[in-house]
Parts: structure tokens; sequence; C-alpha cells
């Protein structure tokens, strides 16, 4: 096993989720996000009070600001908690011969059937990965976590390896055609 891969299992076995640097970044954004919201909606609430009475029709709309309010705090504390639960991988180093953080995979599931998946540390289903070389390996590619069975199954593997994973108590394998390592180079 690679040094980076056993830092990474180190990190998993103190109770932390690896991620990569763009994950950090985007986590970070949606915090900002959320608490320019919540500013925002502290004024829109001064406002309506500026102008309530103590009817209940009145207060309507502050309840509703209330509420939203309460959402807002409830996702902020799950990203503030993901934020202090996480260790930041740096992008894999091009000479990183195994499945890894940061790593593109392209598997073979014969008949000419192939998939590329990018590994991530947390977020799945990313619509922009802001790393060019990311989007420049392949235009379909599907995002998995680390933590995934099929991540876990890929992770540590080398090109013309077979990948081996369970689903459901259903063992899942393929060959692995590629790994190549993504995001020191071209940030965007």
């Amino acid at each position: 096993m690679s040094e980076r891969n056993q830092a990474i299992l180190d990190a998993e076995t103190a109770g932390n989720k690896p991620i990569l640097p763009f994950e950090e970044s985007l986590l970070l954004a949606g915090l900002a996000k959320l608490g320019n919201r919540q500013d925002q909606m502290g004024q829109e609430l001064a406002e309506i009070m500026a102008q309530s009475s103590e009817t209940w029709h009145d207060n309507a709309a502050a309840e509703i600001i209330a509420a939203e309010s309460v959402g807002l705090s409830d996702s902020a504390k799950k990203i503030t908690s993901k934020i202090r639960n996480s260790v930041v991988f740096d992008y894999p180093s091009s000479d990183e011969s195994q499945a890894t953080l940061g790593s593109i995979v392209g598997l073979d599931w014969g008949d000419d059937d192939r998939e590329y998946v990018y590994i991530t540390g947390s977020m799945h289903n990313i619509t922009d990965i802001p790393l060019a070389e990311v989007k420049n390996v392949v235009d379909q590619k599907t995002t998995l976590t680390l933590d995934s069975p099929m991540g876990r199954g890929l992770f540590g593997t080398r090109e013309g390896e077979t990948a081996v994973w369970a689903v459901e108590e259903r063992e899942i394998k393929c060959s692995v055609f590629l790994i190549k390592q993504c995001g020191n180079d071209t940030k965007n």
C-alpha cells in the first residue's frame, strides 16, 4: 500500500473523513451561502417586525422566516460538522500508481463496456468538478466516494488488476484499465 493510501486509512481509523481541496472549498462556499441567506432573512425579519402589529395574521411572514431560519441552522450545523471532521489531502502525485482519493479509474466491465469513475472523499453527484484535468479525461464519468462499496473496492488497485467489492452480499468484479491522478497541475 502506498504511503498516501496508508495515511488516508489512518485518518479514517482516527474518525476523520478524507477529502480533496475542492471538496473543502465547496463545503466552505456552501456554509458562506447559508450565512448570507441567514443575514438576508435577518434583515427581512427586522423589516417585517417594524411593520407588524400584534395580530397573528401580521406575524405570519415572521413565523415563516423563523421556520426557514431553523432549517438553515440545521444545514449549517451539518456542513460545519463535515468540515470539522474532515482531513484535507492534497491531490495525488502523478507518480502514484494506485487508485486513491482524487484518481480517475477506468473500469472494463467486458464486452467493450467501459466506465470512468472519479474518487472523492465525501461529495458525490457533483455536477461541476472544478478541475480542468478531470473534465478533460472523459466526458462521461461517475463521481463516487471513497467510503462507498465501489470506492472501497477500487481503493489501492493498479492498472491491470481486478477490483472486487460486494453490494447486498453480491460480489462484483471489474478490470481496471486506467489509473490517472488528477488535480496537481490544472486547477480552475
